[in-house]
Parts: C-alpha cells; sequence; structure tokens
C-alpha cells in the first residue's frame, strides 16, 4: 500500500499519468488491472475509472510489489 497526494504539476491530468511518473518501474496494463479490481482510492472512495486528478486529492494504491 502507498499513499501520495497530487500536486500542481498534475492538476487536471489522468490518474494513469499520475501514477505512471509516480511508479517509474510499473507497465500501465498493471495500473489498469488495478482499477479494474478497485484497489485504487481517491480521496476516499474506490474508483473503476481513468479519472481526472487535482491538486490535494489524497490516493491510496494497493498494488503488489
Amino acid at each position: 500500500m502507498k499513499k501520495l497526494v497530487v500536486n500542481k504539476k498534475y492538476n487536471g491530468k489522468k490518474i494513469v499519468n499520475f501514477l505512471l511518473d509516480e511508479f517509474n518501474n510499473l507497465k500501465q496494463s498493471t495500473i489498469f488491472k488495478a482499477l479494474r479490481k478497485k484497489d485504487i482510492i481517491v480521496n476516499g472512495k474506490r474508483i473503476t475509472e481513468n479519472i481526472t486528478v487535482y491538486s490535494g486529492d489524497k490516493i491510496v494504491v494497493y498494488i503488489t510489489d
């Protein structure tokens, strides 16, 4: 589990782009799989799609290493 906070650089960007930059060695398919399994929480809500994130959003990612 990893907790992240979106900074101004990613304001208005898609969550997949943010996560790809945060986890350099992670494949895009792994992120989409986590979305399908509801393993990503944004501001306390589980998400299943590639949403737009804004500065200050709190993201919790449950991806096994």
